[in-house]
């Protein structure tokens, strides 16, 4: 399935949420927001949510998670729940980072006898290369001289 046609999926499935949600949290969202899903969805692809299953349970695509989660931290939230969700999405981040570290050795990635070094603290050292000046009719005569070294051979 192309990338398009999983975000047009997901507009199905987030104009389907549109339809449940609470009217406060519903009026928060601009209404071109909402009339676009509606615009850009696959009109093949068929989702009903059921109201006796959790929502976590109901199988959305991972496009439709993000998308909606979106429009709540946009839309939605106040500046604090806002905070708290981006610490709390800070805090998971670095606890994934931390098991792929912990699951993956990365020092095995260079030979023993150099040692990998945090990149923090080397110094880079840079200069600038100096460049020759030539005239531009320099750079005439030399393509002149070039052509008739290539013509007469000498």
């Amino acid at each position: 399935m192309t990338k398009e046609l999983r975000y047009k999926n997901a507009a199905v499935e987030i104009t389907e949420l549109f339809k449940y949600l609470d009217e406060p949290l519903k009026k928060k969202i601009p209404q071109d927001v909402i009339d676009y899903y509606k615009k850009n969805r696959n009109n093949d692809y068929k989702f009903e949510l059921n109201k006796s299953i959790p929502l976590e349970k109901q199988g959305l695509m991972p496009e439709t998670i993000n998308i909606f989660g979106f429009f709540y931290l946009k839309y939605c939230c106040d500046e604090i729940e806002r905070n708290n969700l981006l610490q709390a999405a800070k805090a998971q981040r670095d606890l994934m980072n931390a098991q792929v570290n912990a699951k993956y050795d990365f020092n095995l990635l260079h030979p023993k006898d150099e040692k990998v070094e945090n990149t923090a603290n080397i110094e880079e050292v840079t200069s600038l290369t100096t460049m020759e000046s030539i005239h531009w009719y320099d750079k005439v005569f030399q393509k002149i001289k070039s052509f008739f070294k290539n013509i007469f051979g000498k």
